[in-house]
């Protein structure tokens, strides 16, 4: 949400979704000194500092949430005739970087101790990632495959599958067989 305070910080205007986060309407806080929200003494402080001519970037306490609130004052003939705030809800933001970073945990944990070989390529087919079972399945370490490419250890007979897909990827026609294009069984050299 943002709102536009006065140079007492009163709020003279109030936009935006997070009003209804803090459980207010707009036209409640039409009026209201801004630290009148203010949860310590350091939040009333920074307060002071912007409606002083400073300006203030960093976390606040309101209504029991976390926010990033970004205030800067307004001047006319140097004096501060107002102050411009935007207030984001950060524990909003931190659950999504939570939850993406448990789902790429948990994909890590799978992948890693999985007794198939997962492997990943990019659209030059080189590899950019090979799981740690290639070792005891193939004979090669991860390292030696990733950033090489894919070709470099598809068997001769899966040379043509290979090459046939991806010329008709790339002419737009439907796979060989299988009706997903991210998956394609071929077979791999083995190192011994």
């Amino acid at each position: 949400c943002s709102s536009d305070l006065d140079r007492k910080g009163r709020v003279v205007v109030a936009r935006g979704g997070g009003l209804e986060v803090l459980g207010v309407a707009a036209a409640e806080v039409i009026g209201v000194p801004l630290d009148a929200f203010a949860e310590d003494d350091a939040a009333r402080a920074n307060i002071e500092r912007v409606l002083a001519g400073g300006s203030y970037r960093g976390p606040v306490q309101l209504a029991g949430s976390v926010w990033e609130i970004t205030a800067e004052p307004r001047f006319d003939d140097g004096q501060v005739v107002g102050v411009a705030c935007t207030l984001v809800p950060v524990q909003h933001e931190w659950d999504k970087t939570r939850a993406l970073a448990l789902t790429e945990a948990r994909f890590r944990a799978l992948v890693q101790h999985s007794s198939d070989l997962v492997a990943v390529v990019d659209p030059e087919l080189v590899f950019t990632y090979v799981s740690p079972s290639v070792d005891s399945l193939l004979g090669w370490s991860p390292e030696e495959m990733v950033g090489r490419p894919m070709t470099d250890f598809v068997r001769g007979d899966d040379l043509g599958l290979l090459a046939q897909c991806f010329v008709a990827r790339a002419a737009g026609d439907p796979p060989p067989r299988g009706p997903r294009w991210s998956t394609l069984d071929v077979r791999l050299r083995h190192r011994r």
